[in-house]
């Protein structure tokens, strides 16, 4: 991705961009090659904090908008869509990030409650979010990225719940791509191991493999996928996780 203005013009709306480290890389990226970016979260000082850093890489000096919202209430993600319509009169590239999974096993005594829970979160609030944003992307011509863990490309025995979701949502996201495909509006996939936290890096704990990941990685698949150079992509998976994924298949089998 050397282009550094091929995002100029395009307004790019990331949920979860204040609440980890990808989120974060995510929107930086975007914003130092020109993009409107829109960041969103439940907690105002933190996106505050990934706004101001937009608003400094920016090349051109755009404002980072700042919208909270708690995307496991279907009102927020409304209010979102509709309020960066308002601001900018469109929107060209919706990005959805996982949040980090909280530890659940089959036989948990409230492991329904945590699986609703998960389900609000991470299946519902992105379902919502391709409704209500896909005319919009339908005018711009736009497209999707949902960013998901490795745990959705196999079973996690300690994430129960969350690996049974972002499974759905692997599934769902390929439905949608098939379905919106016809409007010219793309979907797809960037699958990490990578931990949304406040470092996001993550090396290889078998030996393999010296090398270390990091949020700008992820981003920089998602840029990718989002640009034009990847206009004959679409409903694919992409994982960024260093071989991880191949090593643990091999450990397993």
């Amino acid at each position: 991705m050397d282009n550094k203005s091929e995002f100029i013009g395009k307004v790019v709306v990331i949920t979860g961009g204040s609440t980890g480290s990808i989120g974060a890389g995510i929107a930086t990226e975007f914003a130092k090659r020109g993009a409107q970016v829109v960041i969103s979260g439940p907690v105002a000082d933190r996106i505050k904090s990934v706004a101001n850093r937009c608003t400094d890489v920016s090349p051109n000096g755009l404002l980072a908008a700042e919208i909270v919202a708690d995307i496991s209430r279907e009102d927020d993600c409304k209010s979102l869509i509709d309020t960066t319509v308002d601001l900018f009169n469109k929107i060209d590239i919706l990005v959805n990030i996982f949040c980090e999974p909280l530890a659940s096993h089959v036989m948990d005594t409230d492991f329904m409650d945590q699986l609703n829970n998960m389900l609000d979160i991470q299946l519902k609030a992105p379902i919502w979010l391709t409704q209500l944003s896909a005319n919009y992307l339908d005018k711009s011509k736009g497209n999707i990225v949902f960013v998901n863990t490795l745990s959705s490309l196999h079973c996690d025995q300690d994430h129960v719940a969350h690996s049974t979701v972002q499974y759905a949502l692997n599934v769902y996201s390929k439905c949608a791509a098939r379905s919106l495909m016809a409007q010219g509006v793309r979907i797809n996939t960037v699958v990490t191991n990578l931990s949304n936290d406040s470092t996001g890096s993550s090396s290889s704990s078998s030996g393999d493999t010296d090398v270390v990941g990091t949020p700008e990685d992820v981003a920089l698949a998602v840029l990718y996928l989002s640009s034009p150079a990847a206009k004959f992509i679409n409903g694919t998976t992409h994982v960024v996780d260093g071989g991880h994924n191949i090593i643990d298949y091999y450990l397993e089998n």
